[in-house]
């Protein structure tokens, strides 16, 4: 039982660090390409940090597939700007904005550059 609570403590932790640096990425896009890239690699590597942190060199590789989904969804779908933009137009216009800002070649890259960072630096 303690192992899995342990791996819930884990996850919890890699969530809250993913929102909040997702926060912060999407708040530092407008600075420049090679400084979003560069945030989007800090944060997916402090994720990856964060489990390997609290698990040891007990993670397993099932934990790569779920720090890739944690990271798409903080920097794509931030619970954070997602709840600011959806009190002034709504819910769906927010989801709206946000899924069709996902179709440029610059954020793909990052989205993809920090999923590569998250599985990366996981320690097997």
């Amino acid at each position: 039982m303690n192992k899995y609570k342990n791996m819930a403590h884990t996850l919890f932790q890699a969530f809250l660090v993913s929102i909040i640096l997702g926060a912060l990425f999407n708040f530092v896009k407008p600075f420049g390409i090679f400084i979003t890239w560069g945030a989007a690699y800090l944060m997916g590597f402090a994720v990856s940090k964060t489990v390997t942190k609290n698990e040891g060199f007990l993670t397993k590789k099932r934990f790569g597939v779920i720090l890739g989904l944690l990271v798409f969804i903080s920097l794509c779908y931030n619970p954070i700007f997602l709840y600011i933009s959806s009190l002034e137009i709504g819910i769906a216009a927010s989801l709206f904005i946000f899924t069709s800002k996902l179709f440029n070649i610059f954020n793909i890259i990052s989205i993809t550059l920090a999923i590569w960072a998250s599985v990366r630096h996981l320690k097997f």
